[in-house]
C-alpha cells in the first residue's frame, strides 16, 4: 500500500511494473474530496499539531497559494486519473479518517471478488 499522493506517471508505472512481476495484485484508488474540504483538514492537521510533517506541509501549501495550489492540485491529479481508467474514485468530503478506511476497504474487497 502507497498511502501518498502518487502524482508521477513515471512511478505508478513503476508500481504497475513491480505488481505485474511479483504476481500481487494492484488495485488503485484515488481520494478526493472539495478543496475546501482539504484545505480545512490542512489546517486542523496543523493546528494539533500532532505530527511535525503535517505542519511541513501547511507551511509548504500556504508558499504555494493556499486554496488556489490545492485546486491545480485537484485538477492535476484529475487530469492524471483520467489517463489511469483503472484507478477508483472514493470521495472522502463527508467523511473522517476512518469513514474514509472503510470506504477503502468496501473497494478493495469489491475487488477482491471479481
Amino acid at each position: 500500500m502507497i498511502p501518498q499522493l502518487v502524482g508521477r506517471m513515471g512511478f505508478l508505472e513503476e508500481l504497475d511494473a513491480l505488481a505485474e512481476a511479483s504476481g500481487s495484485a494492484r488495485y488503485e484508488f484515488v481520494l478526493t474530496a472539495h478543496p475546501v474540504t482539504l484545505m480545512a483538514r490542512f489546517e486542523q492537521r496543523s493546528a494539533e499539531g500532532a505530527r511535525p510533517e503535517h505542519i511541513a506541509a501547511q507551511r509548504l501549501v500556504e508558499r504555494g497559494g493556499g486554496a488556489r495550489l490545492l485546486q491545480a492540485t485537484c485538477e492535476q491529479l484529475a487530469d492524471l486519473t483520467n489517463l489511469r481508467p483503472q484507478a477508483e474514485e472514493v470521495n472522502t468530503s463527508d467523511q473522517d479518517p476512518e469513514g474514509s478506511y472503510r470506504q477503502v476497504m468496501v473497494h478493495i474487497h469489491a475487488n477482491e471478488k471479481q
